[in-house]
């Protein structure tokens, strides 16, 4: 007689795979439980029955979608991990470049051009280095730090090294003597042009200066200034020396203006601060009347057949330094 391993039911068929009374499936290698004489009740097998239970109960069919269904929730959640990592990563990124700016390239620019366009960037403008021994245009950025494109915070500062000496501001010479105005310019490394004109400031006095008083020039550069000589015995025509001053409107004045013109490359209106006119050889103090600051310009004129041309002692004496008065000049002493 055999009898299930699971419930102890008798199985009516010797050949039975299943209990009628717990539908456990019954192997056809279960132990068969013989009849015990005198026993009321059938003896239950006590061998572990756990893996055909569980055979019994949860089909190989069972057990294969149980790991499907864990490898595919597995494989969602780590795809659902990586998306919402990766739209984490892409936020992060977005905020830390909101925070960076681009160092422009500024080589090449001057030291105002430069600053514009590093503000224009988000950045700030940091120290300004100068370098004499720099090759390239003096005053020109030839190194900046961070380099050109580099990646950096918002507001950084941007250091530049520009060619040439550290410049230094033109002092105010208006009203000094022009002895003083001298020591002034020698004091912060500049020359002085001076030239003397007729006017009705105490004679000695600088009347005018170019470049103006505040601007940024390189050390060694020369400014040009006027001095005050006392004013003119005539306004036009013969002076008191022998030379004389063409009237306005009369053709020599106004060879003498075009003269004067070309040399500048100007073709503006002059206030003539003097003129003077001797033989072949003339004097000029003109100030430009436009809105730039020129000063008044001293120039040497040399009479040339019917016209005028400004004489290359004009160019000379710039480049050395020193004017000599227009007397030395007309009398060519």
């Amino acid at each position: 007689m055999r009898y299930c391993p699971e419930c102890g039911s008798e199985l009516a068929q010797a050949g039975a795979h299943f209990c009628p009374e717990c539908g456990v499936q019954i192997a056809q290698s279960e132990t068969y439980v013989p009849e015990v004489e005198g026993a009321t009740a059938p003896v239950i097998p006590t061998h572990d029955v756990t893996q055909s239970t569980l055979a019994a109960r949860f089909p190989r069919w069972a057990w294969i979608a149980v790991v499907a269904g864990l490898v595919i929730v597995a494989v969602v959640g780590l795809l659902t991990w990586n998306a919402v990592s990766a739209a984490q990563r892409q936020a992060r990124s977005s905020a830390e470049a909101a925070l960076l700016a681009t160092v422009p390239d500024v080589r090449g620019l001057t030291a105002p051009q430069a600053t514009e366009r590093v503000r224009a960037a988000g950045l700030e403008m940091g120290q300004t280095n100068y370098d004499p021994s720099a090759i390239g245009a003096v005053g020109a950025v030839v190194k900046e730090d961070p380099a050109p494109n580099a990646r950096t915070r918002k507001g950084s500062l941007v250091v530049v090294t520009v060619v040439g000496a550290q410049p230094v501001n033109v002092p105010n010479f208006v009203g000094l003597e022009s002895n003083g105005a001298q020591a002034a310019a020698a004091a912060v490394g500049l020359n002085v042009l001076a030239v003397q004109t007729s006017s009705s400031s105490k004679a000695g006095t600088v009347i005018s200066q170019a470049p103006a008083a505040g601007t940024s020039v390189q050390p060694g550069s020369s400014v040009n200034i006027m001095v005050a000589k006392g004013a003119s015995s005539t306004a036009s025509g013969a002076n008191s020396n022998g030379t004389y001053t063409p009237k306005k409107g009369s053709a020599e004045r106004t060879a003498i203006m075009d003269a004067c013109r070309i040399y500048l490359d100007y073709s503006g209106l002059f206030i003539v601060n003097e003129l003077k006119v001797r033989s072949s050889r003339a004097f000029a103090s003109l100030t430009p009347n436009d809105n730039r600051a020129w000063g008044a310009i001293g120039m040497y004129l040399l009479k040339n057949g019917s016209g005028w041309i400004v004489s290359t002692d004009s160019r000379t004496a710039a480049a050395r330094g020193s004017f000599v008065s227009e007397d030395a000049w007309l009398f060519n002493k």
